[in-house]
C-alpha cells in the first residue's frame, strides 16, 4: 500500500517513489501576481473519474477570500493550484503523490515570491490539504513563513498519521 507521512513537527515527509511523478500542476493566477500584496493559494483535493470539476468550487472559494480581504477586493493574490494529474489517479495512487505534487507546489511559490515577506495563506480541501502541508514544509525549510494553514474537509485518519488535531501548522 501506498503511504505518504507528514510529520510537521520531527521532520521532512517521507514520500513513496514506487509510481512515477505525474505530469504535474497548473497554478491559475500567476500572471497577475504581485509579491507586496498578501498571497492564499487554494488546494483542491481527490477528484476521482468520473469527477466534479474542481473549478466550480475554486472559484467560490477565490471569490470569498478576495471580497474578504482586508482593504477590499483585489487586494490579495490568489492562486489555485490544480493537480488533475495525480488528483484523478486511485486513492492509493494520489496519496502517494502528495509530497510530489507539493515539492512542485513549494518550487513554484519560491519562484513568485522571491523575497517577498507579505502574509502568506494555504486552503486545502480534503487531500489537497496534503498537498500543501508538504509545500508549506518546503517552504519553511526555505526560511519563508507560512501565516495561516486551513483544512476543509481533513481526509480520513486511516489515509496515515498525516495532519492530526493535536498538529500547529
Amino acid at each position: 500500500a501506498f503511504r505518504t507521512y507528514v510529520d510537521v513537527v520531527n521532520g521532512p515527509p517521507v514520500v513513496p517513489t514506487t509510481i512515477p511523478p505525474p505530469a504535474g500542476i497548473s497554478i491559475d493566477g500567476l500572471a497577475t501576481f504581485d509579491p507586496s500584496k498578501p498571497t492564499v493559494v487554494i488546494t483542491h483535493g481527490w477528484q476521482p473519474l468520473p469527477f466534479d470539476d474542481p473549478r466550480t468550487w475554486m472559484d467560490q472559494m477565490a471569490s470569498a477570500v478576495d471580497q474578504a480581504a482586508a482593504g477590499g477586493a483585489g487586494n490579495v493574490n490568489i492562486l489555485r493550484v490544480f493537480w488533475d494529474d495525480a488528483a484523478t489517479l486511485s486513492l492509493s495512487e494520489a496519496t502517494a503523490e502528495v509530497g510530489n505534487v507539493g515539492q512542485q507546489l513549494a518550487n513554484a511559490l519560491k519562484g513568485v515570491l522571491g523575497n517577498a515577506t507579505v502574509g502568506l495563506q494555504f486552503i486545502g480541501h480534503s487531500l489537497g490539504t496534503h498537498v500543501n502541508a508538504h509545500a508549506s514544509y518546503a517552504l519553511t525549510q526555505a526560511g519563508y513563513t507560512v501565516d495561516q494553514f486551513t483544512i476543509l474537509d481533513r481526509p480520513f485518519a486511516s489515509f496515515g498519521p498525516f495532519l492530526e488535531d493535536s498538529d500547529q501548522a
